[in-house]
């Protein structure tokens, strides 16, 4: 009854829209460039500024932590606005040393996402439609055959390396996981409605953001204070 009531009200199409991305977050997937404003959001504002403060300082270093990061394609899709960023800026990518950093308490998940195969039309939607364009795919993935991907998946194409060696992968769950470092940008998109104590994790989460990094987060707005700047739909500026 809900669904058809959904498809009267919102047409067939936009209906199938929403589905598809209920289905994608209820069964743990992500998809690349999972809420695209953010990540173009990330390409255009967020990450020029932090490059610019880096360079100001001396460092030549970006942290970032994906929390919740399921198949790793929103990971994936992290370390490219990065790379895309540099570039954009002029910045050789020879000379920054960048470290993504996704986790998950599913290890069949990070496992999966570390071999960074992903099937040709992966989960929803093709490789080249939407935010992953023609051009991100020539950049970043090759099209290569490999007898267990065949296997699993079908036909696949894997990650290219300088995505690979620059994002990695652990099982960790965040109530517990302690990080080892700070980051400059944390991304936890609809992760803190299955925390026990979500305030405790966003205290974690604060404690390890650089100052004046950004904070993606979708479900408790209501908990981010005075201590960050909203500054774009669901991402935040810690003061």
């Amino acid at each position: 009854m809900l669904w058809s009531v959904l498809f009267y009200l919102m047409g067939s199409l936009k209906a199938l829209t929403i589905l598809q991305l209920i289905m994608r977050e209820d069964n743990g997937l992500t998809g690349f460039f999972f809420s695209v404003d953010d990540f173009e959001y990330l390409l255009a504002f967020g990450l020029p500024e932090i490059i610019r403060r880096k360079k100001e300082t001396h460092q030549n270093k970006i942290d970032v932590l994906d929390v919740g990061c399921s198949t790793g394609e929103a990971t994936y899709s992290l370390t490219t606005v990065i790379l895309e960023a540099l570039h954009l800026l002029g910045e050789s990518e020879k000379k920054w040393e960048v470290d993504v950093l996704g986790i998950d308490k599913d290890s069949i998940r990070t496992s999966d996402s570390f071999r960074g195969y992903y099937k040709r039309s992966p989960r929803i939607g093709a490789l080249l439609e939407g935010p992953l364009s023609k051009i991100r795919v020539e950049d970043y993935f090759e099209e290569r055959y490999d007898h267990w991907a065949e296997f699993k998946m079908g036909p696949a194409c894997i990650v290219k390396q300088s995505l690979i060696e620059r994002t990695h992968f652990r099982c960790e769950d965040i109530e517990v996981y302690t990080p080892d470092r700070d980051f400059d940008i944390i991304r936890c998109m609809a992760v803190l409605r299955y925390c026990n104590n979500p305030s405790k994790v966003l205290e974690k989460l604060y404690g390890n953001l650089n100052d004046g990094g950004l904070l993606i987060e979708s479900d408790f707005s209501n908990l981010i204070t005075e201590r960050y700047k909203p500054v774009y739909r669901y991402v935040y500026k810690k003061l």
